[in-house]
């Protein structure tokens, strides 16, 4: 299988995956400058029409793939698992950035009222 073939495949694969349709991906590519349609699609995925360099790289961006699934020899076995994982741990952190965001602002707002206190001690003694 040649590459354009196997990234064909693999797009039509998580196209599926997603739940969209041909048109819904095809009017995807045509928001990004592609006048795609939905035979192109259906052309594209049954590999009858050659994918440009710069489509495959948009079609992936759609679908949310790596770039590496536009390479046949490239192995892709894990890299699913890996992207998930990568997505949990993306998610976890932004979690707790969150977290210590309001950890933060709780801190602030302390300082600000000892300032209060302090100015009111320091004006009190005068």
């Amino acid at each position: 299988m040649n590459t354009a073939d196997a990234f064909a495949q693999r797009a039509w694969k998580r196209r599926v995956e997603l739940g969209l349709s041909q048109t819904e991906l095809a009017r995807r590519m045509a928001d990004r400058g592609f006048p795609w349609h939905q035979v192109t699609v259906s052309r594209t995925e049954s590999g009858e029409r050659p994918i440009r360099l710069d489509e495959a790289a948009a079609l992936a961006g759609i679908l949310g793939l790596p770039v590496v699934f536009i390479d046949a020899d490239q192995p892709t076995e894990g890299l699913a698992a890996d992207l998930a994982e990568a997505t949990r741990t993306i998610a976890a952190l932004r979690q707790r950035v969150a977290d210590l965001e309001r950890q933060l602002g709780k801190a602030n707002a302390r300082v600000s009222h000892l300032e209060g206190v302090i100015a009111q001690v320091k004006a009190a003694v005068r």
